[in-house]
């Protein structure tokens, strides 16, 4: 863990000096640099350990079934364990391209794993590692063997060695991400694990333990943590469908952060003075409302009233007019703006369209001057 203590304010810059596996300098500023660019951050050196881990998966895969080769079947997608056998690179067209493939075994059949222009890997599968392919199998008639074409692996051991290591992209329910910069989803996978595992403090708890409760919930540090890596009890549906506990919870801490924050700055609006004073009387309103060219109705009377009362109120007026078309939102409006030339103010009707405020401005013009 090196000496620093990981948490969510942790910068993405200073995971180098964490350890995380395979994260150095250069793969923590680029985290950051591509976290900050989504999140149109200014300061990359500011993306927090939080802000990665709200880079959330696109969707999941269950490859948690290991299968036998002798159980395949032409088409499947699955989980395999194998020892390979013998590998190597083959040249082809020319040399422009090449492609490295190996032979492997479980006890029960034979198989043929292999990859474009990745000749890298010849030095990664050594003869009798033990590895875990994932991918969509098919079945060669005239080799008689099955065959995974770029398969996603998982090195678990050599010989008869037993790995102690938790697998990560293979036999288990995994996260798929969208790229993220110059990362692609088995390198974020990798990083999103190990990230979640060096925690070595409880991720804090940010909403009310009642809340919770109350509404069903679990708590973050379970959510953040399934979210990127599904439990095995929760249909892998529910997660694709972004209907999981985990996802519910984090929704609902993101709309109860917005509706708190929004409520606090309406309370700060709220205590500015007022200045313009808004007055009325009874002959005013009367005055105004024979201007129409109908009486307004009941419900139209009582919006009104209300909207009077909170301009002629000590408190800053913000209020949602709402109603089908046709049912009388523009005479009301503009009795309000009545309200305000009465008083010695301007007032101004806007629409979204040219053509509206065209017709706006003749029924105005008509009532105004009737």
């Amino acid at each position: 863990m090196g000496g620093l203590l990981l948490t969510l304010d942790t910068r993405i810059i200073d995971l180098a000096a964490i350890g995380l596996p395979r994260v150095g300098k250069k793969t923590a500023a680029a985290l950051a640099a591509a976290i900050a660019a989504i999140n149109a951050q200014p300061d990359p050196e500011m993306a927090t350990v939080e802000d990665l881990l709200s880079y959330l998966p696109m969707r999941y895969e269950d490859r948690s079934n290991l299968q036998r080769v002798a159980g395949l079947v032409d088409g499947q997608e699955a989980s395999v364990e194998v020892v390979v056998r013998v590998g190597g690179v083959l040249p082809l067209k020319g040399g422009r391209i090449r492609l490295y493939e190996f032979f492997g075994a479980d006890g029960e059949g034979q198989i043929r794993a292999f990859w474009w222009n990745q000749v890298y890997l010849n030095q990664v599968f050594r003869r009798g590692t033990k590895v875990i392919l994932f991918g969509q199998w098919r079945f060669n008639r005239p080799k008689g063997i099955f065959e995974v074409e770029n398969p996603e692996y998982e090195i678990i051991g050599l010989n008869d060695e037993e790995a102690d290591k938790v697998s990560i992209h293979t036999a288990r329910r995994v996260p798929v991400y969208r790229k993220l910069g110059e990362f692609r989803t088995r390198q974020l996978r990798s990083i999103f694990h190990h990230l979640l595992d060096h925690f070595s403090t409880e991720i804090p708890e940010l909403l009310p333990s009642e809340m919770v409760v109350r509404c069903g919930l679990i708590r973050r540090q379970k959510a953040l943590r399934e979210i990127h890596f599904p439990d095995e009890e929760t249909p892998l549906d529910e997660y694709n469908r972004s209907a999981s506990a985990a996802h519910r919870r984090l929704i609902f801490e993101e709309f109860f952060w917005l509706a708190l924050a929004l409520g606090l700055r309406r309370k700060e609006r709220l205590q500015e003075p007022k200045g313009e004073i808004i007055e009325t009387s009874k002959e005013m309103l009367e005055t105004i409302s024979g201007s129409l060219p109908f009486r307004p109705t009941p419900a139209q009377e009582r919006v009104l009233r209300e909207i009077i009362d909170d301009m002629a109120g000590p408190e800053p007026m913000s209020r949602l007019l709402q109603g089908d078309v046709g049912s009388g939102k523009t005479i009301v409006a503009i009795q309000a703006m009545l309200v305000s030339v009465a008083n010695g103010y301007q007032a101004a009707l806007m629409a979204p369209t040219e053509l509206l405020a065209e017709q706006h401005a003749r029924n105005l013009s008509r009532i105004v001057s009737g």
